[in-house]
């Protein structure tokens, strides 16, 4: 926007916090520009220096946030082969990387607390749908999650990503589409929500550069794509002995998907069973692209 060179960022935010303060007060699911406008002018006399337009800004901040609500979806279960599990094994299993990832939420991309329930909520209920990782029993489940367009979809599956985790998904395989930027973008936001280090240099540098929820805590995540490489089967490692869960974010194309089919089953079938044992969740994120 021609003139935004001129407000100053600090001024903003510092306006936006205070405002934020306030409106998390209200305590209100949806919060309406009055609502807003009002949380964020009495504090203008205490940000020296402050323009009329970094007030506008700061207003403008907090409405794309606020605006922000997410329905509460209904959930329909085959009853024949649906077990619950889910909701008794948080007795006795860590939430670590959904605590760190709901903290990032919270902190970092500063969801409104209710949306954050709403997404914590949904990939419950998503996980409930799902087979037991630890569980005896060799499983196959399937589902489909529906949404609009700007309706949270990213952040419901990353957090799935990392409620997985915590329940011993081993393996975590997302299929975007077939182009190759949008692969990139994805795995960007991969990156910030669920690995928590910039991909391309942990695979390529060896070295941990960390973003988005890494700069919280650093968990146990190894990434077999980056920002700027596909899956290649010459740099990728064996899943068995790795302290916490391997990612992939591919491409829906063939050759792509041929050679994560053959490395998985020469490198890390097990020579007792004839399978692969790690438990595994694949995630479509354009299940209406080429699938």
């Amino acid at each position: 926007m021609r003139g935004n060179w001129k407000l100053d960022k600090k001024r903003i935010t510092t306006l936006e916090d205070f405002g934020d303060i306030q409106l998390r007060n209200l305590g209100k699911e949806v919060v309406d520009e009055k609502a807003i406008r009002e949380a964020v002018t009495p504090f203008s006399n205490l940000v020296p220096g402050v323009t009329q337009e970094e007030i506008d800004e700061a207003i403008k901040n907090l409405q794309t946030r606020y605006y922000i609500r997410m329905d509460t979806g209904t959930t329909l279960r085959n009853k024949d082969t649906y077990m619950k599990w889910y909701h008794a094994s948080l007795a006795t299993r860590e939430q670590k990387y959904w605590d760190r990832y709901k903290r990032y939420l919270a902190n970092d991309v500063r969801l409104p607390s209710q949306v954050i329930d709403k997404t914590d909520h949904a990939a419950t209920e998503i996980m409930d749908s799902l087979a037991d990782p630890q569980g005896n029993d060799s499983f196959s489940r399937k589902g489909l999650v529906i949404g609009s367009v700007q309706s949270g979809k990213t952040s419901n599956y990353i957090a799935l990503m990392n409620k997985a985790a915590d329940s011993g998904y081993k393996v975590i395989i997302l299929l975007t589409g077939t182009i190759e930027k949008l692969r990139q973008q994805t795995q960007m936001r991969v990156d910030d929500g669920f690995i928590g280090s910039d991909s391309k240099a942990q695979v390529l540098n060896k070295n941990t550069v960390s973003v988005g929820v890494g700069l919280i805590e650093q968990l146990p995540v190894t990434p077999l794509t980056t920002t700027s490489k596909d899956f290649n089967i010459r740099e990728a490692i064996k899943i068995d002995g790795q302290k916490g869960p391997v990612v992939f974010v591919i491409k829906k194309n063939k050759a792509i998907l041929q050679r994560l089919e053959t490395w998985l089953r020469l490198h890390n079938k097990s020579p007792f069973t004839g399978k692969i044992e790690a438990p595994l969740l694949m995630i479509d994120d354009e299940a209406d692209n080429a699938s």
